[in-house]
């Protein structure tokens, strides 16, 4: 479920424009010139909650976030960089749910032909995610003429700090984090090439979550788990696209391209707090680790992106992706319907320093 904003936000900020013959996915500023961005994103997830044929509830989730990036070429082709993605507001809501009941003849819970419940509370959190930290380089790229590369191939890597929150906990004053906070590692290549004003590229992402202990406590106060162990989900993320260049002006340095891109994405089976993303479990359940099992995911995206002059660039993107269906917990046989969609965008502005 916490395929969260972050992971959008940093895209965005890396808003702009790329040099000439490399996409914006593959840009490296140029020895010992930097860059810093801001992007703005947000995400709404929706649809039905299903048991055998039953639909038994609707799930929202909804996240907007800022994210801050800084990136700093140390040499030629090789830059340095950090994102800090904060979210503003996180809030995962049911709008119609069924009551958890005992099933003793499946001796499991079973919220099938059961009764309405009201006036349940959404479920909101934010805050900083860790800082990611990495390095990125081009072994060989379209920017370095004198070689006559036919094409730009980027490497990187990242490493994620834990943050202090996470959604899946209440802190101290009752309120909870945002993300899944235990950090983690992030391996990416991609390619990039040129053709007329077309720039088509393929990029390939692994972002590896680290597991976490928490203390799970009802809003109550009572304890429901002492240091359950909790393990988020690794995703793998594959891109295909292709920038089209509609102006370029290498004399004010201003150019605007239309960026289509299409998208595969895998996450694995990760352990959650039971009750956490379901609107009703059995009470002896709650709290306890579930596993959710993996799932897949496809869609589509359209940015704008404009580089005013030499200095500054923004852009503008919107996305929607169609999620698989998949069980939400090992312990009830409820899944997510057929049904479910992702809406994201956002906008991002980037300062160049040349």
């Amino acid at each position: 479920m916490l395929r969260s904003l972050p992971a959008l936000a940093l895209a965005l900020a890396a808003a702009g424009a790329a040099p000439a013959g490399a996409a914006e996915i593959t840009e490296i500023p140029p020895f010992l010139r930097g860059d810093l961005a801001i992007g703005y994103g947000f995400q709404h997830l929706g649809g039905s909650l299903v048991e055998g044929e039953e639909e038994v509830g609707q799930r929202t989730w909804d996240e907007h976030g800022l994210t801050y990036q800084g990136v700093f070429s140390a040499g030629p082709g090789v830059a340095l960089f950090f994102e800090l993605p904060q979210v503003l507001s996180s809030r995962l809501a049911f709008p119609a749910a069924q009551e958890m009941v005992y099933d003793p003849s499946s001796e499991s819970g079973t919220m099938a032909g059961t009764e309405a419940i009201e006036g349940l509370e959404a479920v909101k959190g934010s805050g900083a995610e860790g800082l990611w930290i990495g390095i990125k380089g081009t072994p060989f790229s379209q920017a370095f003429e004198k070689r006559g590369n036919r094409a730009t191939w980027l490497l990187e890597g990242a490493l994620q700090t834990r943050s202090r929150g996470n959604f899946y906990e209440l802190d101290e004053e009752g309120a909870r984090g945002a993300g899944v906070g235990g950090g983690g590692l992030r391996l990416g290549t991609a390619f990039s090439t040129r053709h007329g004003i077309s720039e088509p590229y393929l990029a390939f992402r692994y972002t590896r979550t680290r597991d976490l202990t928490v203390s799970l406590y009802s809003t109550d106060g009572t304890l429901l788990a002492a240091d359950a162990i909790l393990e988020p989900a690794d995703q793998v993320e594959v891109e295909a696209g292709t920038e089209l260049v509609v102006h370029d002006n290498a004399e004010s340095h201003s150019r605007f391209a239309f960026d289509l891109r299409g998208s595969f994405g895998y996450a694995t089976w990760q352990t959650v707090p039971s009750g956490l993303f379901l609107p009703s479990v059995l009470e002896i359940n709650r709290g306890v680790p579930a596993t959710e099992s993996e799932y897949t995911w496809i869609g589509g995206s359209l940015a704008l992106r404009h580089q005013v002059f030499a200095y500054m660039a923004w852009n503008l993107t919107f996305g929607l992706d169609y999620q698989a269906p998949h069980r939400v917990e090992h312990l009830y046989a409820v899944r997510t319907g057929s049904d479910t969609l992702e809406l994201y965008g956002g906008a991002g502005i980037k300062v160049m320093i040349r």
